[in-house]
């Protein structure tokens, strides 16, 4: 007749190794959640003599895309431009770079909620 203990002392071994790896996971699991860093910049004031409104700006890019933020920034300088032609000032600018996993890059309206329910934007 086999000893019960020695039965016993593998499925307890696969037990920890089971709760080890799923220790694991979840550390991976946190390291896969969407991080944002963000900088403020007051513009350079637009020529909009006059302007009637001042607008600031939330920009969120994803780290590791071909949407560079200097490339993003000039592309907001540049609408700073046409909105002073409308009497528009950009005050602020807020370029956030939003680094998270590869299926939030891809726009679904279901996985775009996810992600905002995970990261703190400005509405």
């Amino acid at each position: 007749m086999p000893d019960s203990n020695a039965v016993r002392r593998p499925a307890r071994r696969a037990g920890f190794a089971v709760l080890a790896l799923a220790w694991a996971l979840s550390f991976a699991a946190a390291a896969a959640e969407p991080a944002r860093k963000c900088v403020v910049s007051a513009p350079q004031r637009s020529s909009a003599p006059g302007a009637s409104h001042e607008l600031a700006i939330s920009v969120n890019v994803f780290a590791g895309t071909r949407w560079a933020p200097d490339a993003v920034r000039g592309a907001v300088a540049e609408s700073a431009r046409l909105l002073a032609q409308c009497g528009i000032d950009l005050a602020r600018i807020q370029m956030c770079v939003v680094d998270a996993p590869p299926r939030y890059r891809f726009y679904s309206t279901p996985v775009s909620r996810e992600l905002l329910r995970k990261l703190p934007v400005a509405k």
